[in-house]
């Protein structure tokens, strides 16, 4: 390959990364939907379109590095876990979402080898992947916030791209979703930006501390308007790891705590506000802001006199009454199915039933459940499907990933990437969580740089 052309390769896998990194907060819209097929919804985001450009792009420059990358032995378990995956949609009962489900993943695969082998130019041109990464996460803040108060005005959900489930029936607030297909990983996707602006500002990257704390304000706020219990959990994590990990200033770790304290006052506030605008209902602020409360405390929190209004049906109180036990126990009881499938007989415990077999199975067996039902927990799905071997080549992949991290002091991608892992808790699939694929492709990318130069970025600034 020709220095010029190699180069221009180069420019173009750089080009195609860097408009994959802005459309991270296009995880759903705008999409194209294919209909459905095997229990499954066939929908092409633009984040999709542009994750199969950069990996085809870049597909000379793998190839060119392909030695150096198989020797990456966190890689290499990655990639055998991916085999295993790809293996098993033989055994599958739903084989068409079986095969979809490998192939994404190995897509996914590709991308964090296209993130590792760019590293060094994204590390370049740093400043305008942060610029586009924020100025997307922007637009997708104001989307969530038009959402809230587009629904409380009455706005038809084709204008706010706001599915039904999460308008304000429920809590008497909407739980935003930007641009992506729930609040659960509208929330997940933020959780980058908000770690990424409070490293920054403890290790002193960010010269203006004002809009370090503006930007930790309004993106805690809006992980908090959400209402997702995975993505507030996972950033509370991630912030204990923090504070473990990273000894900054006292002083700098009050501002923050400060930050986080205005973010929560804020969130209720636009809560109360909302509510009490709303006018597909008369549930008051205050039973709204009890409503959330009680729901992200797994109704253990209920504040007082917030007894939902009496002109209400019954049913409908029980609905604004904040935690929805039916939600947790359908969780609860999808768990217990796949762990009863998993243990059926000694080949599923080993193997699995099979990528993307856990309706189809399941179904078969109790008809009252469909083809596309899921598991709603991102492990105990793997353990089903993929059995203790695959199951235990993602933990040994997981695992060695974050030690390595670790050990060379990478911070602020542990924190994230940990985050992230604590989300996938509360939901089933790769599909909307390409920004957790990304962050392993730039912790794999920083793992191959000399260490010289990894000591040089520990801040990432």
């Amino acid at each position: 390959m020709t220095t010029k052309r190699h180069q221009l390769l180069e420019r173009l896998s750089m080009t195609a990364l860097l408009v994959v990194i802005a459309a991270l907060p296009f995880s759903y819209h705008p999409f194209v939907s294919f209909g459905s097929v095997s229990g499954m919804h066939l929908d092409g985001s633009l984040l999709y379109i542009f994750t199969v450009l950069a990996v085809v792009i870049s597909l000379p420059l793998l190839w060119k590095r392909r030695n150096e990358l198989l020797q990456i032995r966190t890689l290499q378990l990655l990639t055998g876990f991916a085999a295993l995956c790809s293996i098993s949609v033989i055994w599958s009962d739903n084989p068409v979402r079986g095969g979809v489900t490998a192939a994404f993943l190995l897509l996914l695969i590709g991308l964090v080898c296209v993130m590792a082998v760019n590293l060094p130019l994204l590390i370049q041109h740093r400043q305008l992947a942060y610029r586009l990464l924020l100025a997307s996460t922007s637009v997708s803040i104001a989307w969530a916030l038009w959402q809230i108060y587009g629904d409380a005005f009455g706005v038809d959900g084709s204008f706010t791209l706001l599915p039904a489930a999460y308008q304000s029936a429920v809590f008497g607030v909407a739980r935003p979703t930007g641009f992506s297909l729930e609040p659960q990983f509208f929330g997940s996707f933020l959780l980058i930006p908000f770690f990424w602006l409070i490293w920054r500002y403890l290790t002193g990257a960010h010269k203006y501390s004002l809009l370090s704390h503006l930007g930790i304000i309004t993106i805690g706020t809006v992980i908090l308007l959400t209402l997702s219990r995975g993505a507030i959990y996972a950033a509370l994590v991630g912030l204990a790891l923090l504070v473990l990990l990273h000894h900054s200033s006292l002083k700098r770790w009050l501002y923050v705590t400060g930050s986080l304290i205005g973010a929560v006052v804020i969130g209720g506030c636009v809560i109360v506000s909302a509510a009490t605008v709303n006018q597909r209902d008369s549930m008051s602020g205050y039973a709204s802001l009890s409503s959330a409360v009680n729901h992200l405390s797994l109704g253990r929190i209920t504040l007082p006199n917030s007894t939902p209004n009496v002109a209400q049906s019954e049913s409908k109180s029980k609905e604004s009454s904040g935690y929805v036990t039916d939600s947790t126990d359908s969780r609860l009881g999808m768990s217990a199915q796949a762990l009863s499938l998993w243990s059926a007989n000694p080949q599923q415990l080993l193997f699995g039933i099979g990528s993307g077999s856990f309706g189809a199975t399941l179904h078969a067996q109790d008809s009252r459940y469909s083809k596309g039902s899921i598991v709603n927990n991102y492990y105990l799905e793997l353990l089903v499907e993929t059995g203790l071997v695959g199951f235990g080549l993602f933990l040994t992949f997981v695992g060695t990933l974050l030690y390595r991290l670790f050990r060379t002091h990478l911070v602020l991608p542990l924190v994230i990437f940990v985050s992230l892992l604590v989300q996938a808790c509360f939901f089933s699939g790769n599909a909307n969580i390409i920004h957790l694929w990304v962050i392993v492709g730039i912790s794999l990318g920083l793992l191959l740089l000399p260490a010289k130069k990894v000591a040089r970025l520990v801040q990432l600034n």
